[in-house]
């Protein structure tokens, strides 16, 4: 696992990509399993969770969400409203604590707010429901977001902001964090292999059944250092 700086002015905020692990896939190839990580204010985290930053509080998705032809004027665009959605269906990412402001924008990433006293299970399930509307709103509409990189998870239709969710999601599941939806928690048993931890009954369907080679996460404790 690495995690790599991409930040326009790291002495104020942190942004990054973390590379969770990779994998081979039935094209031959690898794929890569990442998600992105934001913190607006260094001086606010450094605060609040000392050298170990909250994984969870962290979670973004890139322009690499969106297709190639849209950049941070088409991510500007999903927070503002103004693309045009599948029919019948409506987004708002204040309505969910989404949040592309200019600073983030120019980061070239969206974030999720934080709720005062908001438990860790609330924020995953607040990100859930915004992962879900997005897909629904735009998921249809492969000019707004990108398919994902691995081939068995574009066979199925899932996004690159789907499966970066799925892989944080997982990881803080095994951290012991949050569980996975519809259970009730608890950290599974030591050395319990990640395939096997149940995270793919979920709500919402869209999880792969079997993705082979999947590496147990090396943040043993859902912080970054």
């Amino acid at each position: 696992m690495g995690a790599f700086s991409i930040c326009m002015k790291p002495g104020e905020r942190t942004c990054m990509n973390v590379v969770a692990g990779r994998r081979q896939n039935a094209d031959g190839g690898f794929s890569i399993d990442k998600f992105a990580l934001y913190y607006p204010n260094n001086t606010v985290c450094a605060a609040s969770w000392g050298d170990n930053w909250d994984l969870l509080s962290g979670y973004s998705f890139r322009t690499s969400a969106l297709t190639g032809s849209l950049n941070r004027g088409g991510l500007a665009a999903v927070g503002e409203g103004s693309i045009l959605t599948v029919d019948g269906a409506a987004f708002s990412a204040a309505a969910y604590g989404l949040i592309i402001d200019a600073t983030s924008q120019y980061e070239d990433c969206a974030y999720m707010g934080g709720d005062e006293g908001e438990t860790a299970e609330a924020r995953a399930s607040r990100i859930d429901k915004m992962v879900e509307a997005t897909v629904a709103a735009y998921g249809g509409r492969q000019d707004i977001l990108a398919p994902s990189f691995d081939p068995a998870e574009q066979a199925h239709g899932i996004t690159v902001l789907e499966a970066e969710w799925n892989v944080l999601r997982r990881h803080c599941e095994w951290a012991g964090t949050i569980a996975p939806p519809g259970q009730p928690g608890g950290h599974p048993p030591d050395g319990h292999p990640l395939d096997e931890h149940p995270v793919n009954q979920a709500p919402p369907d869209r999880r792969l059944p079997n993705i082979d080679d999947r590496h147990p996460p090396l943040l043993e404790l859902g912080t970054f250092q």
